[in-house]
């Protein structure tokens, strides 16, 4: 089976003309396709279609991850990719621990961040290296934002929230001042500081109490300059 011919009348004449030539194909596919011309496939079941790992979203949010310098920052040890992964899973998922480990198992972790198998103690793991680095992180990422702006900030804003906890069992929960309505919970207060741009600087997790500590915040490694403020507590 060379080719696959069409006769046809010309002239009164019978010709033939070639469709397809075969003559490179391998002798197995050429063996396949007389079969399916024979009928012999005609009974074949075709198995259940399936999806490969998904492979965008993941790789778009890792390239913003490297234009910001946040890839760096983390490192690229594997806590520092569980870290990153973190990040990441929460934008693109919102879910917990254990259902970003789920979340992974559909998309392509290990082509994107070079990450092999992962479980929730692992990402738990994860976040004792990033508290640990926190200090570090910020110092890099304001180096890449002095790199690009020239210039430390000469205005800086900041702003103070709290939130309640369930349970009682929390390193920084304690008592105080409930706007959540939530009597007999223990509270944590956040800090974040930014530039006049919007761009986030260092933040902080503290016990109620701690809102003097703000200014302390303020004056920190990231912002070497003295700068005015301005937030609810100046």
């Amino acid at each position: 089976m060379s080719g696959g011919l069409e006769s046809f009348r010309q002239h009164g004449k019978v010709k033939n003309r070639t469709l397809v030539n075969l003559s490179a194909w391998p002798l197995a596919r050429i063996d396949a396709l007389r079969r399916l011309l024979r009928g012999d496939l005609d009974t074949a079941v075709a198995g259940d279609p399936t999806s490969g790992l998904v492979f965008g979203l993941l790789f778009a949010l890792k390239q913003l991850a490297d234009e910001l310098g946040l890839t760096t920052a983390l490192g690229h040890v594997r806590l520092g990719k569980l870290s990153l992964f973190l990040i990441l899973a929460r934008l693109a998922h919102q879910g917990f621990r254990l259902s970003a480990v789920r979340w992974a198992k559909d998309q392509a972790v290990s082509d994107v961040l070079g990450l092999g198998a992962f479980d929730e103690d692992d990402l738990y793991g994860a976040l004792d290296h990033l508290a640990a680095r926190q200090e570090k992180i910020e110092q890099a990422l304001y180096r890449r934002y002095l790199a690009r702006r020239g210039a430390p900030p000469m205005l800086f804003l900041y702003d103070v929230t709290s939130s309640y906890l369930e349970g009682e069992h929390n390193a920084l929960g304690a008592f105080g001042y409930d706007r959540d309505g939530k009597r007999g919970k223990r509270q944590i207060v956040i800090g974040l500081l930014a530039d006049s741009d919007g761009r986030r600087g260092p933040h902080a997790i503290r016990s109620p109490g701690w809102w003097p500590c703000t200014g302390r915040m303020a004056r920190s490694s990231w912002y070497a300059r003295k700068a005015p403020s301005s937030g609810p507590w100046t």
